[in-house]
């Protein structure tokens, strides 16, 4: 898994370098028998090479030209499966038979159980705090040894401020594709979906998905002549 996460974080730096693309980001309340309610928020916002800076050009259906602060929630995420997560190959099962590999579409994928390690240097950041108290499976693709699919979910509350906020549910898929390129094949993320349910003076509950589109390769221009 090591030399996993270690591809997968230099393929970051290969992705914020190279690549222009968008992410479609809404966030659907729902209701107590999860159906949708309504919809607070819908953006669309653009990652720009060659630092990955991210810029919301759509609101609600209005254009926009605003920087974001990037939060850099991927790399906190690989940095809690290099440090908080430990690792089983998944046994066989009726659901997958063939288990620990299961092939899709052609390709082979290692199937791998994963659970947080009990371990608690978060420095009070929230995407640590959740996925210290996360477990799940994920699908690495054996020819170009990346993630393709990742699924955890909370196995205990979060709480803050004494207990008054309790978030009880924090479900995450997130799927990987590959792109082409001049500097060769690049993995990016497809989509990514977390569904959500907290309690603060009421119960909430929700869908946030993140769907990724539009991506273009953007060589780096050559140095200024002198």
């Amino acid at each position: 898994m090591q030399k996993v996460i270690q591809k997968m974080l230099v393929n970051e730096a290969l992705k914020n370098k190279y690549l222009n693309f968008k992410k479609h980001f809404v966030d659907t309340r729902l209701d107590d028998s999860d159906k949708p309610k309504k919809t607070t928020t819908d953006q669309i916002i653009e990652v720009r090479p060659p630092n990955g800076n991210e810029v919301l050009i759509q609101e609600d259906g209005e254009p926009k030209n605003k920087k974001l602060d990037s939060g850099g929630e991927f790399e906190k995420i690989m940095e809690a499966l290099s440090r908080r997560f430990d690792y089983e190959m998944t046994k066989p099962t009726a659901d997958c038979p063939a288990c620990p590999f299961m092939s899709k579409d052609g390709k082979v994928y290692l199937v791998i159980n994963f659970h947080a390690n009990g371990s608690k240097n978060t420095g009070g950041d929230d995407v640590k705090e959740i996925m210290n108290r996360s477990a799940g499976k994920m699908y690495v693709d054996l020819e170009n040894l990346y993630v393709q699919r990742f699924e955890s979910n909370m196995t205990s509350a979060y709480k803050k401020a004494w207990g008054i906020f309790q978030l009880k549910q924090a479900d995450l898929v997130l799927e990987q594709g590959e792109v082409d390129t001049a500097e060769g094949k690049i993995i990016v993320t497809m989509s990514t979906t977390i569904k959500y349910r907290y309690s603060l003076f009421g119960e909430t509950r929700g869908i946030r998905s993140w769907t990724y589109e539009d991506y273009r390769y953007v060589p780096t221009p050559p140095p200024p002549e002198r």
